[in-house]
Protein backbone atom coordinates (compact mmCIF):
# COMPACT_ATOMS: atom_id res chain seq x y z
CA UNK A 1 0.00 0.00 0.00
CA UNK A 2 1.46 3.56 -1.06
CA UNK A 3 2.26 6.02 2.09
CA UNK A 4 -0.36 8.65 2.98
CA UNK A 5 2.25 11.27 1.02
CA UNK A 6 2.18 9.42 -2.49
CA UNK A 7 -1.78 8.65 -2.35
CA UNK A 8 -2.49 13.07 -1.58
CA UNK A 9 -0.53 13.73 -4.75
CA UNK A 10 -2.15 11.88 -7.18
CA UNK A 11 -5.80 12.99 -5.56
CA UNK A 12 -4.24 16.60 -6.18
CA UNK A 13 -3.94 16.33 -9.67
CA UNK A 14 -7.20 13.93 -9.95
CA UNK A 15 -8.71 16.97 -8.49
CA UNK A 16 -6.88 19.73 -11.21
CA UNK A 17 -7.82 17.25 -14.11
CA UNK A 18 -11.15 17.10 -12.62
CA UNK A 19 -11.36 21.04 -13.11
CA UNK A 20 -10.09 21.08 -16.38
CA UNK A 21 -12.54 18.59 -17.73
CA UNK A 22 -14.20 20.63 -21.08
CA UNK A 23 -17.63 19.32 -20.04
CA UNK A 24 -17.18 21.54 -16.75
CA UNK A 25 -17.64 25.40 -16.74
CA UNK A 26 -14.76 26.02 -15.20
CA UNK A 27 -13.22 23.25 -17.88
CA UNK A 28 -14.66 24.59 -20.40
CA UNK A 29 -14.09 28.24 -19.85
CA UNK A 30 -10.25 27.80 -19.32
CA UNK A 31 -9.78 25.76 -22.33
CA UNK A 32 -11.51 27.87 -24.79
CA UNK A 33 -9.18 31.15 -23.33
CA UNK A 34 -6.46 29.00 -23.64
CA UNK A 35 -7.20 28.15 -26.90
CA UNK A 36 -7.52 32.17 -27.77
CA UNK A 37 -4.58 33.24 -25.87
CA UNK A 38 -2.94 30.70 -28.26
CA UNK A 39 -3.92 32.06 -31.39
CA UNK A 40 -4.23 35.85 -30.31
CA UNK A 41 -0.31 36.64 -31.12
CA UNK A 42 -0.82 34.98 -34.73
CA UNK A 43 -3.46 37.21 -34.75
CA UNK A 44 -2.03 40.25 -33.88
CA UNK A 45 1.23 39.17 -36.08
CA UNK A 46 -1.09 39.00 -39.06
CA UNK A 47 -2.55 42.12 -39.42
CA UNK A 48 0.87 43.97 -37.75
CA UNK A 49 2.35 41.90 -40.97
CA UNK A 50 -0.10 43.71 -43.15
CA UNK A 51 0.06 46.85 -41.70
CA UNK A 52 3.59 46.73 -42.71
CA UNK A 53 4.01 45.21 -46.04
CA UNK A 54 1.05 47.78 -47.64
CA UNK A 55 0.22 51.47 -46.86
CA UNK A 56 -2.10 52.62 -44.51
CA UNK A 57 -4.95 53.32 -47.40
CA UNK A 58 -4.39 50.12 -48.63
CA UNK A 59 -4.67 48.53 -44.97
CA UNK A 60 -8.01 50.51 -44.28
CA UNK A 61 -9.07 48.41 -47.96
CA UNK A 62 -7.85 45.11 -46.43
CA UNK A 63 -9.63 45.80 -43.03
CA UNK A 64 -12.97 46.42 -45.23
CA UNK A 65 -13.22 43.28 -46.87
CA UNK A 66 -11.73 41.46 -43.67
CA UNK A 67 -14.50 43.17 -41.98
CA UNK A 68 -17.28 41.64 -44.99
CA UNK A 69 -16.25 38.20 -44.01
CA UNK A 70 -16.26 38.61 -40.48
CA UNK A 71 -20.11 40.13 -40.70
CA UNK A 72 -20.91 37.11 -43.14
CA UNK A 73 -19.36 34.62 -40.91
CA UNK A 74 -21.90 35.88 -37.41
CA UNK A 75 -24.78 36.61 -39.91
CA UNK A 76 -24.78 34.41 -42.52
CA UNK A 77 -25.45 31.02 -40.30
CA UNK A 78 -28.81 33.15 -39.81
CA UNK A 79 -28.99 32.17 -35.59
CA UNK A 80 -29.01 28.68 -36.58
CA UNK A 81 -25.16 28.57 -34.92
CA UNK A 82 -26.78 30.03 -31.72
CA UNK A 83 -29.68 27.62 -31.92
CA UNK A 84 -27.72 24.96 -32.53
CA UNK A 85 -26.06 25.02 -28.84
CA UNK A 86 -29.56 25.30 -27.09
CA UNK A 87 -31.66 22.68 -29.35
CA UNK A 88 -28.70 20.09 -29.93
CA UNK A 89 -28.21 19.75 -26.24
CA UNK A 90 -31.97 19.74 -25.77
CA UNK A 91 -32.58 16.79 -28.23
CA UNK A 92 -29.66 14.22 -26.48
CA UNK A 93 -31.49 15.28 -23.37
CA UNK A 94 -34.73 13.93 -24.96
CA UNK A 95 -33.06 10.73 -26.35
CA UNK A 96 -33.09 11.68 -29.72
CA UNK A 97 -29.71 12.15 -31.31
CA UNK A 98 -31.05 11.53 -34.63
CA UNK A 99 -32.86 14.61 -34.35
CA UNK A 100 -29.29 17.23 -34.35
CA UNK A 101 -28.55 15.58 -37.63
CA UNK A 102 -32.13 16.31 -38.93
CA UNK A 103 -31.50 19.80 -37.43
CA UNK A 104 -28.13 20.53 -39.33
CA UNK A 105 -29.58 19.25 -42.61
CA UNK A 106 -31.83 21.81 -41.94
CA UNK A 107 -29.14 25.13 -41.57
CA UNK A 108 -27.55 23.84 -43.89
CA UNK A 109 -30.41 24.51 -46.29
CA UNK A 110 -30.94 27.80 -45.27
CA UNK A 111 -27.80 28.80 -44.95
CA UNK A 112 -25.66 27.38 -47.75
CA UNK A 113 -27.99 28.29 -50.72
CA UNK A 114 -27.72 32.20 -49.82
CA UNK A 115 -24.02 32.30 -49.29
CA UNK A 116 -23.52 30.70 -52.24
CA UNK A 117 -25.80 32.84 -53.99
CA UNK A 118 -24.16 36.19 -52.58
CA UNK A 119 -20.65 34.76 -53.17
CA UNK A 120 -21.82 33.95 -57.21
CA UNK A 121 -23.43 37.74 -57.36
CA UNK A 122 -20.05 39.71 -56.00
CA UNK A 123 -18.36 37.35 -58.51
CA UNK A 124 -20.38 38.01 -61.34
CA UNK A 125 -20.67 41.57 -60.67
CA UNK A 126 -16.96 42.09 -60.06
CA UNK A 127 -16.21 40.05 -63.40
CA UNK A 128 -19.14 41.02 -65.68
CA UNK A 129 -20.09 44.77 -64.16
CA UNK A 130 -16.42 45.65 -62.92
CA UNK A 131 -17.62 46.78 -59.59
CA UNK A 132 -15.28 48.85 -57.70
CA UNK A 133 -14.54 49.20 -53.65
CA UNK A 134 -11.94 51.56 -53.83
CA UNK A 135 -14.49 54.11 -55.81
CA UNK A 136 -16.68 54.15 -52.70
CA UNK A 137 -14.43 56.11 -51.05
CA UNK A 138 -11.51 57.51 -54.03
CA UNK A 139 -10.50 60.79 -51.52
CA UNK A 140 -8.76 58.23 -48.88
CA UNK A 141 -6.81 56.22 -51.04
CA UNK A 142 -3.02 56.32 -51.69
CA UNK A 143 -1.76 58.29 -54.64
CA UNK A 144 -0.99 55.86 -57.32
CA UNK A 145 -3.95 53.51 -56.57
CA UNK A 146 -5.86 52.58 -59.63
CA UNK A 147 -9.37 52.63 -58.82
CA UNK A 148 -10.16 50.11 -62.18
CA UNK A 149 -8.14 47.28 -59.59
CA UNK A 150 -10.83 47.61 -57.09
CA UNK A 151 -13.23 45.19 -58.87
CA UNK A 152 -10.66 42.63 -57.77
CA UNK A 153 -11.26 43.44 -54.08
CA UNK A 154 -15.17 42.57 -54.79
CA UNK A 155 -14.47 39.40 -56.86
CA UNK A 156 -11.85 38.07 -53.70
CA UNK A 157 -14.79 39.04 -51.15
CA UNK A 158 -17.18 36.79 -52.96
CA UNK A 159 -14.71 33.91 -52.89
CA UNK A 160 -14.04 34.08 -49.53
CA UNK A 161 -17.38 34.75 -47.93
CA UNK A 162 -19.16 31.18 -47.98
CA UNK A 163 -16.14 29.76 -46.49
CA UNK A 164 -16.55 32.23 -43.34
CA UNK A 165 -20.40 31.42 -43.64
CA UNK A 166 -19.34 28.12 -43.16
CA UNK A 167 -16.98 28.55 -40.21
CA UNK A 168 -19.62 30.48 -38.36
CA UNK A 169 -22.31 27.68 -38.04
CA UNK A 170 -20.06 24.92 -37.78
CA UNK A 171 -18.17 25.59 -35.23
CA UNK A 172 -21.61 26.14 -33.34
CA UNK A 173 -22.78 22.71 -34.30
CA UNK A 174 -19.01 21.29 -32.94
CA UNK A 175 -19.44 23.58 -29.79
CA UNK A 176 -23.21 22.05 -28.98
CA UNK A 177 -22.03 18.69 -29.56
CA UNK A 178 -19.61 19.50 -26.12
CA UNK A 179 -16.12 19.24 -27.99
CA UNK A 180 -14.07 22.42 -26.73
CA UNK A 181 -11.12 21.91 -28.09
CA UNK A 182 -11.98 21.13 -31.41
CA UNK A 183 -14.42 23.98 -31.72
CA UNK A 184 -11.89 26.40 -30.96
CA UNK A 185 -8.58 25.17 -32.04
CA UNK A 186 -9.45 25.09 -36.00
CA UNK A 187 -10.99 28.97 -35.94
CA UNK A 188 -8.94 30.31 -33.07
CA UNK A 189 -5.33 28.65 -33.77
CA UNK A 190 -4.82 27.13 -36.83
CA UNK A 191 -6.72 29.77 -39.08
CA UNK A 192 -4.21 33.16 -38.16
CA UNK A 193 -1.85 30.33 -38.30
CA UNK A 194 -2.19 29.50 -41.79
CA UNK A 195 -3.00 33.03 -42.72
CA UNK A 196 0.22 34.55 -41.50
CA UNK A 197 2.28 31.88 -43.15
CA UNK A 198 0.18 32.55 -46.31
CA UNK A 199 0.42 35.78 -46.72
CA UNK A 200 4.17 35.81 -45.41
CA UNK A 201 4.98 33.29 -48.47
CA UNK A 202 2.96 35.40 -51.21
CA UNK A 203 4.70 38.38 -50.13
CA UNK A 204 8.11 36.72 -50.82
CA UNK A 205 7.21 35.21 -53.93
CA UNK A 206 4.93 37.95 -55.78
CA UNK A 207 5.57 41.06 -54.01
CA UNK A 208 3.85 42.52 -56.93
CA UNK A 209 0.33 41.32 -55.76
CA UNK A 210 -0.04 44.16 -52.81
CA UNK A 211 -2.83 44.00 -50.57
CA UNK A 212 -4.56 42.05 -53.42
CA UNK A 213 -2.41 39.06 -52.69
CA UNK A 214 -2.73 39.41 -48.76
CA UNK A 215 -6.45 38.61 -48.83
CA UNK A 216 -6.19 35.95 -51.56
CA UNK A 217 -4.31 34.46 -48.54
CA UNK A 218 -6.59 35.20 -45.90
CA UNK A 219 -9.37 33.49 -48.12
CA UNK A 220 -7.56 30.40 -49.38
CA UNK A 221 -6.40 29.96 -45.22
CA UNK A 222 -10.56 30.71 -44.31
CA UNK A 223 -11.20 27.80 -46.59
CA UNK A 224 -8.91 25.33 -45.17
CA UNK A 225 -10.47 25.78 -41.47
CA UNK A 226 -13.54 25.47 -43.32
CA UNK A 227 -13.02 21.62 -44.82
CA UNK A 228 -11.39 21.23 -41.76
CA UNK A 229 -14.85 22.04 -39.61
CA UNK A 230 -16.67 20.02 -41.86
CA UNK A 231 -14.63 16.62 -41.03
CA UNK A 232 -14.76 17.44 -37.39
CA UNK A 233 -18.58 17.81 -37.97
CA UNK A 234 -19.15 14.67 -40.07
CA UNK A 235 -21.08 12.35 -37.50
CA UNK A 236 -24.11 14.61 -38.01
CA UNK A 237 -24.09 15.34 -41.43
CA UNK A 238 -25.78 12.00 -42.35
CA UNK A 239 -28.82 11.23 -44.04
CA UNK A 240 -31.90 9.79 -41.08
CA UNK A 241 -35.60 10.92 -40.05
CA UNK A 242 -36.59 14.11 -40.56
CA UNK A 243 -38.44 16.49 -37.73
CA UNK A 244 -41.88 16.96 -37.67
CA UNK A 245 -43.02 19.79 -39.98
CA UNK A 246 -44.79 21.97 -37.15
CA UNK A 247 -41.06 21.63 -34.87
CA UNK A 248 -39.37 22.20 -37.89
CA UNK A 249 -41.09 25.41 -38.61
CA UNK A 250 -41.27 26.57 -34.87
CA UNK A 251 -37.07 25.80 -34.78
CA UNK A 252 -37.33 28.04 -38.17
CA UNK A 253 -38.54 30.79 -36.64
CA UNK A 254 -36.80 30.29 -33.33
CA UNK A 255 -33.23 30.51 -35.59
CA UNK A 256 -34.34 33.14 -37.53
CA UNK A 257 -35.40 35.24 -34.62
CA UNK A 258 -31.93 34.62 -33.01
CA UNK A 259 -30.39 35.63 -36.01
CA UNK A 260 -32.32 39.03 -36.52
CA UNK A 261 -30.81 39.92 -33.12
CA UNK A 262 -27.65 38.70 -34.11
CA UNK A 263 -27.91 40.50 -37.19
CA UNK A 264 -28.37 44.12 -35.39
CA UNK A 265 -25.37 43.42 -32.86
CA UNK A 266 -22.88 42.85 -35.83
CA UNK A 267 -24.57 45.81 -37.77
CA UNK A 268 -23.82 47.62 -34.82
CA UNK A 269 -20.24 46.13 -33.95
CA UNK A 270 -19.24 46.57 -37.86
CA UNK A 271 -20.95 49.28 -39.06
CA UNK A 272 -18.51 52.37 -37.58
CA UNK A 273 -15.65 51.08 -39.52
CA UNK A 274 -17.79 51.03 -42.75
CA UNK A 275 -19.24 54.39 -41.74
CA UNK A 276 -15.65 56.07 -40.80
CA UNK A 277 -14.20 54.69 -44.65
CA UNK A 278 -17.06 56.44 -46.35
CA UNK A 279 -17.17 59.71 -44.61
CA UNK A 280 -13.45 60.19 -43.94
CA UNK A 281 -11.59 57.40 -46.15
CA UNK A 282 -9.54 54.67 -46.04
CA UNK A 283 -6.77 56.00 -43.36
CA UNK A 284 -8.97 56.76 -40.61
CA UNK A 285 -11.09 53.48 -41.27
CA UNK A 286 -7.65 51.95 -40.67
CA UNK A 287 -6.58 54.02 -37.55
CA UNK A 288 -10.30 53.32 -36.13
CA UNK A 289 -9.46 49.36 -37.20
CA UNK A 290 -6.22 49.09 -35.43
CA UNK A 291 -7.55 50.72 -32.47
CA UNK A 292 -10.35 48.03 -32.14
CA UNK A 293 -8.28 45.01 -32.78
CA UNK A 294 -6.64 46.16 -29.20
CA UNK A 295 -9.45 46.86 -27.87
CA UNK A 296 -11.03 43.57 -28.95
CA UNK A 297 -8.67 41.70 -26.27
CA UNK A 298 -10.18 42.84 -23.98
CA UNK A 299 -13.44 40.92 -25.25
CA UNK A 300 -11.62 37.92 -24.90
CA UNK A 301 -13.00 36.97 -21.87
CA UNK A 302 -16.54 37.47 -23.23
CA UNK A 303 -16.35 35.61 -26.24
CA UNK A 304 -14.58 32.56 -24.08
CA UNK A 305 -16.98 32.40 -21.84
CA UNK A 306 -20.38 32.45 -23.48
CA UNK A 307 -18.77 29.80 -25.95
CA UNK A 308 -18.28 27.74 -22.76
CA UNK A 309 -21.27 28.49 -20.56
CA UNK A 310 -24.21 28.44 -23.55
CA UNK A 311 -24.74 24.87 -23.98
CA UNK A 312 -24.58 24.52 -19.91
CA UNK A 313 -27.23 27.44 -19.64
CA UNK A 314 -29.15 25.89 -21.94
CA UNK A 315 -28.79 22.17 -19.82
CA UNK A 316 -29.52 24.08 -16.54
CA UNK A 317 -32.73 26.01 -18.11
CA UNK A 318 -34.12 22.69 -19.76
CA UNK A 319 -33.69 21.04 -16.19
CA UNK A 320 -34.86 23.73 -14.03
CA UNK A 321 -31.77 24.45 -11.74
CA UNK A 322 -32.15 28.09 -11.67
CA UNK A 323 -29.52 28.19 -8.99
CA UNK A 324 -26.40 26.20 -11.53
CA UNK A 325 -27.93 29.00 -14.04
CA UNK A 326 -27.49 32.17 -11.81
CA UNK A 327 -24.75 31.05 -10.77
CA UNK A 328 -23.44 30.53 -14.53
CA UNK A 329 -24.40 33.55 -15.53
CA UNK A 330 -22.96 35.41 -12.63
CA UNK A 331 -19.16 33.70 -13.60
CA UNK A 332 -19.15 34.60 -16.73
CA UNK A 333 -19.71 38.57 -16.23
CA UNK A 334 -17.09 38.43 -13.28
CA UNK A 335 -14.62 36.90 -15.76
CA UNK A 336 -15.31 38.68 -18.67
CA UNK A 337 -15.70 42.36 -16.82
CA UNK A 338 -12.21 41.48 -15.13
CA UNK A 339 -10.14 41.03 -18.56
CA UNK A 340 -11.88 44.08 -20.01
CA UNK A 341 -10.67 45.96 -17.39
CA UNK A 342 -7.07 44.65 -17.13
CA UNK A 343 -6.88 45.67 -20.83
CA UNK A 344 -8.73 48.57 -20.41
CA UNK A 345 -5.60 49.68 -17.67
CA UNK A 346 -2.89 48.52 -20.22
CA UNK A 347 -3.99 50.90 -23.32
CA UNK A 348 -3.83 53.83 -21.00
CA UNK A 349 -0.34 53.21 -19.85
CA UNK A 350 1.06 51.28 -22.93
CA UNK A 351 -1.28 52.75 -25.62
CA UNK A 352 1.33 54.70 -27.44
CA UNK A 353 3.87 51.74 -27.31
CA UNK A 354 1.23 49.18 -28.50
CA UNK A 355 -0.15 50.89 -31.09
CA UNK A 356 3.41 51.97 -31.94
CA UNK A 357 4.29 48.60 -33.06
CA UNK A 358 1.88 49.00 -36.00
CA UNK A 359 3.66 52.03 -37.31
CA UNK A 360 3.93 55.93 -35.95
CA UNK A 361 1.43 57.02 -37.70
CA UNK A 362 -0.58 54.46 -35.80
CA UNK A 363 -0.18 56.17 -32.23
CA UNK A 364 -2.49 58.71 -33.04
CA UNK A 365 -5.54 56.13 -32.39
CA UNK A 366 -4.51 55.78 -28.57
CA UNK A 367 -7.96 57.30 -27.17
CA UNK A 368 -10.17 55.32 -29.86
CA UNK A 369 -8.34 52.75 -28.36
CA UNK A 370 -9.39 53.72 -24.75
CA UNK A 371 -13.04 54.38 -25.84
CA UNK A 372 -13.69 51.16 -27.63
CA UNK A 373 -12.50 49.29 -24.67
CA UNK A 374 -14.66 51.23 -22.32
CA UNK A 375 -17.53 50.29 -24.53
CA UNK A 376 -16.52 46.22 -24.56
CA UNK A 377 -16.45 47.02 -20.99
CA UNK A 378 -20.55 47.63 -20.59
CA UNK A 379 -20.56 44.45 -23.21
CA UNK A 380 -18.71 42.24 -20.71
CA UNK A 381 -21.46 43.02 -18.10
CA UNK A 382 -24.29 42.91 -20.69
CA UNK A 383 -23.10 40.15 -22.70
CA UNK A 384 -23.45 37.26 -21.05
CA UNK A 385 -27.40 38.24 -19.62
CA UNK A 386 -28.33 38.48 -23.37
CA UNK A 387 -26.87 35.19 -24.25
CA UNK A 388 -28.45 33.61 -21.55
CA UNK A 389 -32.28 35.01 -22.98
CA UNK A 390 -31.01 33.45 -26.42
CA UNK A 391 -30.81 29.93 -24.27
CA UNK A 392 -33.98 30.39 -22.12
CA UNK A 393 -36.04 30.57 -25.24
CA UNK A 394 -36.55 34.70 -24.43
CA UNK A 395 -34.47 35.58 -27.71
CA UNK A 396 -36.67 38.86 -28.28
CA UNK A 397 -35.47 40.99 -24.92
CA UNK A 398 -32.15 41.20 -26.66
CA UNK A 399 -33.68 41.74 -30.08
CA UNK A 400 -35.62 44.67 -28.45
CA UNK A 401 -31.81 45.97 -26.41
CA UNK A 402 -29.99 45.54 -29.74
CA UNK A 403 -32.23 47.47 -32.10
CA UNK A 404 -32.42 50.32 -29.13
CA UNK A 405 -28.09 50.34 -29.97
CA UNK A 406 -28.29 50.20 -33.36
CA UNK A 407 -30.68 53.33 -33.55
CA UNK A 408 -28.46 55.22 -31.15
CA UNK A 409 -25.24 53.76 -33.24
CA UNK A 410 -26.66 54.81 -36.78
CA UNK A 411 -27.22 58.71 -35.21
CA UNK A 412 -24.08 58.72 -32.78
CA UNK A 413 -21.39 57.09 -34.61
CA UNK A 414 -21.64 59.89 -37.62
CA UNK A 415 -21.79 62.59 -35.61
CA UNK A 416 -18.98 61.74 -33.66
CA UNK A 417 -17.06 61.13 -37.05
CA UNK A 418 -18.01 64.32 -38.57
CA UNK A 419 -16.90 66.05 -35.44
CA UNK A 420 -13.84 64.30 -33.80
CA UNK A 421 -12.78 61.07 -36.87
CA UNK A 422 -12.02 57.86 -35.14
CA UNK A 423 -12.53 58.87 -31.65
CA UNK A 424 -15.99 59.92 -32.06
CA UNK A 425 -17.13 57.18 -33.74
CA UNK A 426 -15.28 55.13 -30.99
CA UNK A 427 -17.45 57.73 -28.31
CA UNK A 428 -21.11 57.10 -30.47
CA UNK A 429 -20.35 53.00 -30.99
CA UNK A 430 -19.73 53.47 -26.80
CA UNK A 431 -22.69 55.38 -25.96
CA UNK A 432 -24.62 52.58 -28.54
CA UNK A 433 -23.28 49.72 -26.18
CA UNK A 434 -23.99 51.03 -23.07
CA UNK A 435 -27.70 51.88 -24.06
CA UNK A 436 -27.63 47.93 -25.73
CA UNK A 437 -25.81 46.09 -22.57
CA UNK A 438 -26.69 47.87 -19.89
CA UNK A 439 -30.26 47.74 -20.69
CA UNK A 440 -30.03 43.85 -20.91
CA UNK A 441 -27.79 43.85 -17.67
CA UNK A 442 -30.45 46.12 -16.09
CA UNK A 443 -33.25 43.12 -16.96
CA UNK A 444 -31.23 40.53 -15.27
CA UNK A 445 -32.35 40.42 -11.76
CA UNK A 446 -35.80 39.65 -12.85
CA UNK A 447 -35.85 37.40 -15.62
CA UNK A 448 -33.00 35.53 -14.51
CA UNK A 449 -33.17 36.27 -10.81
CA UNK A 450 -29.27 37.43 -10.41
CA UNK A 451 -29.10 39.20 -7.19
CA UNK A 452 -25.35 41.11 -6.33
CA UNK A 453 -24.24 38.80 -4.14
CA UNK A 454 -23.82 35.98 -6.67
CA UNK A 455 -21.31 38.15 -8.67
CA UNK A 456 -18.70 37.97 -5.43
CA UNK A 457 -15.86 36.27 -6.74
CA UNK A 458 -15.19 34.09 -3.85
CA UNK A 459 -18.72 32.34 -3.56
CA UNK A 460 -18.22 31.58 -7.38
CA UNK A 461 -14.47 30.19 -6.77
CA UNK A 462 -16.39 28.31 -4.11
CA UNK A 463 -19.07 27.04 -6.12
CA UNK A 464 -16.85 25.91 -8.70
CA UNK A 465 -14.46 23.70 -6.57
CA UNK A 466 -16.58 22.72 -4.22
CA UNK A 467 -18.08 18.61 -4.99
CA UNK A 468 -21.19 17.45 -4.92
CA UNK A 469 -23.32 14.51 -5.30
CA UNK A 470 -26.16 13.99 -7.86
CA UNK A 471 -26.75 12.42 -11.04
CA UNK A 472 -25.11 13.73 -13.89
CA UNK A 473 -26.92 16.84 -15.60
CA UNK A 474 -24.82 16.93 -19.08
CA UNK A 475 -23.87 14.82 -21.74
CA UNK A 476 -20.82 13.52 -23.77
CA UNK A 477 -20.73 14.15 -27.99
CA UNK A 478 -22.61 10.84 -27.90
CA UNK A 479 -25.28 11.79 -25.78
CA UNK A 480 -24.46 9.73 -23.06
CA UNK A 481 -23.78 11.16 -19.52
CA UNK A 482 -20.30 12.07 -19.31
CA UNK A 483 -19.60 10.85 -15.73
CA UNK A 484 -21.53 9.91 -12.85
CA UNK A 485 -21.39 11.27 -9.15
CA UNK A 486 -20.43 15.32 -8.37
CA UNK A 487 -22.53 17.82 -10.98
CA UNK A 488 -20.48 20.11 -12.63
CA UNK A 489 -21.23 23.79 -11.20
Amino acid sequence: MSPPRERAQPAGRTRLRDLLRPDRFSGAAGWTMALRLVGLPFQLLLFLLVARLHPVADVGLFAVVLGLWLAARSLGPLGFDQAAMRFIPAFRADGRSWAAAAFVRIALLWIGLPAVLAGAFLVAGALLQGWSLPSLAAFGMGEGQDPATGSAFVLLCGLGLPGYVLIGFLVGVVRARRQVIAAQLPELVAQPLLGLAAVGGVALAMPESGVLGSLAAVAAAAWAVALAYLWLARGVLCRGPSLPAAERRAIVRTCLSIGLSKAVTIVTLRAPLFILFLLAGAAAAALFETAQRLALLGTLGTWAIIAAASPMIAEAHAAGQSERLRRLVAGSIVIAAAQTLAVLLALLVLGDWLLGLFGPAYTAARWTAVILSLAFLANAVGGPVGNAFYMIGRERLPLGFNIAGLAVMALAVPAGTLLAGPAGAAAGFALALLVRDGGMAAMAPGMLGLRPGDLHPGRMATALLARRGGAPDVTGPAGAPVRSGPKPP
